[in-house]
């Protein structure tokens, strides 16, 4: 048993593994609760709450809640985001930083009926955001604040779902579960499995009471309280993303903790071509190691984690980026044992290279498979044997940004990814 068990871990990652398992004790103790908690009430009859109509209901002073929006050339986009909105809150409570934009986005926004800041020239969206906060005088207006992006499309029970969860005093925040708008796409086929695993596998772990060291609250979907927002520095300079920041400092500040649930859900509009797949990817890291630069470390268990899963986060980063040279080395020995010119040690070498690459490839496509039957998504299956380059890609940009981050400056001026119009509007 014990060598399943070390074997399991070498090859699915410790952080995986550890996180994997602090989840699913979460949901089974969670689970079980609840089941008492029915139990008490009527003889062990289930009682089912009527959640309200959040619209209906709305009252300011009573549910003060703020949307705020960054945008900039968003107008393919943003009036799906705001028909959306329109589902769970008022458009009065709707606030779009128009950061620069060129086109309709800022027209699209008003005829909505959302409060409009237009900004000349563009700040970028963490400096957009401040000036909105700052602007409509939010903090002082409303007790909650949620961020989204101008292509989130918030699922109709994201506030009922979410805002209890402010109840208790401790909650400073409230991660969104990102789901990908479906297109049937390489790209967003892979991003629908990077989902799964980092909100399923790590950040449900991560975010239970009792550990608490989420390291991103996603800007995408997010929601805060207004009394931990004025201790953030939201458009910290130097940064090229706001969100990893963000949340770096609720934890540094032991502002509170970090909410994370599935119903919580946003979907989002991922890149469908390879040029703005790499694009974003490389803004994400790089803006990862900023944050972890710019705050520096502190004793916490937050840093705790953070070590192990930077460690482990490079060191598969590196396997996977020289693995190429191993599966070259081994057509090399092909090619020249056919001709007599290799050693029987080396082929055999060469084999066993070849037996690491098909374990890696079986494990590997074993992801693709659990996101597919979750998703209820078959072709993913189609797509999963692509996946390992796409770890690769992941793994290039994770040692670029960490150079960049030594080599650059950022000044936090944004290129919205190229967005593309939807037919289908199901998510997965």
């Amino acid at each position: 048993m014990l060598k399943v068990v070390i074997s399991v871990i070498i090859i699915f990652g410790f952080s995986f593994t550890f996180w994997s398992l602090i989840g699913l004790l979460r949901f089974i103790i969670e689970f079980i609760l609840k089941k008492i908690n029915f139990s008490k009430n009527g003889n062990g009859a289930v009682i089912t709450q009527v959640k309200p109509n959040l619209v209906d209901n709305y009252q300011p002073g009573i549910f003060e809640v703020a949307v705020v929006m960054a945008a900039h050339n968003e107008q393919s986009v943003i009036n799906d985001s705001l028909e959306a909105l329109e589902k769970i809150i008022p458009p009065h409570n709707v606030f779009v930083a128009n950061d620069g934009s060129l086109d309709k986005t800022g027209e699209i926004a008003r005829a909505y009926g959302a409060n409009v800041l237009d900004i000349y020239p563009k700040r970028g969206k963490a400096g957009a955001l401040a000036a909105a906060l700052e602007h409509f005088n939010i903090y002082d207006q409303y007790k909650y604040v949620v961020f989204i992006d101008a292509d989130t499309r918030l699922r109709a029970d994201y506030l009922a779902n979410g805002m209890p969860l402010f109840k208790d005093d401790k909650i400073a925040a409230v991660a969104g579960y990102a789901r990908s708008q479906w297109k049937n796409n390489i790209f967003i086929a892979y991003r629908c499995r990077v989902w799964l695993i980092i909100q399923t596998f790590f950040r449900f772990g991560m975010s239970w009471k009792y550990t608490n060291v989420n390291m991103i609250v996603p800007g995408f979907a997010s929601m805060y309280r207004t009394r931990v927002l004025r201790q953030i520095n939201i458009a910290k300079q130097g940064l090229v993303i706001e969100d990893f920041n963000m949340t770096f400092e609720l934890q540094k500040k032991k502002l509170g903790k970090i909410a994370h649930y599935p119903s919580i859900t946003g979907y989002t509009q991922d890149p469908d071509t390879f040029k703005s797949y790499c694009h974003q990817i490389k803004r994400w890291n790089l803006g990862f190691w900023q944050t972890v630069k710019a705050n520096g470390v502190w004793s916490s268990f937050f840093w705790l984690n953070l070590i192990i899963y930077l460690a482990e986060i490079i060191l598969v980063g590196f396997v996977m980026l020289i693995f190429p040279i191993f599966i070259l080395y081994f057509i090399l020995a092909i090619i020249f044992n056919s001709y007599g010119l290799i050693t029987a040690d080396k082929l055999a070498a060469a084999y066993v290279m070849l037996d690491w690459f098909l374990i890696l490839f079986i494990f590997d496509y074993f992801y693709t498979i659990i996101t597919a039957i979750v998703n209820r998504r078959p072709a993913l299956l189609f797509y999963g044997p692509t996946m390992l380059f796409f770890r690769w890609l992941d793994a290039y940009y994770l040692f670029t940004g960490f150079f960049l981050t030594y080599t650059t400056t950022s000044s936090g001026v944004w290129t919205p990814p190229k967005r593309w119009q939807s037919a289908e509007r199901q998510a997965v």
